[in-house]
């Protein structure tokens, strides 16, 4: 039973700290020095790595 509670508060942390990145990004966009479409490009391909690896 102990494992599954911690197993809840780790995915409620992480739900959270998910939930605080994606509202936080139209911050960085705006902060940025570059335009928006090439922040969005940046960040897709810095991501791209990471979906690659997780799908293999």
């Amino acid at each position: 039973m102990e494992a599954d509670a911690r197993q809840r508060r780790l995915a409620l942390a992480a739900l959270l700290a998910g939930a605080t990145c994606i509202g936080i990004a139209p911050l960085w966009v705006r902060l940025s020095t570059v335009g928006a479409v090439a922040t969005g490009f940046h960040r897709m391909a810095l991501s791209w790595p990471f979906l690659v690896g997780w799908l293999a």
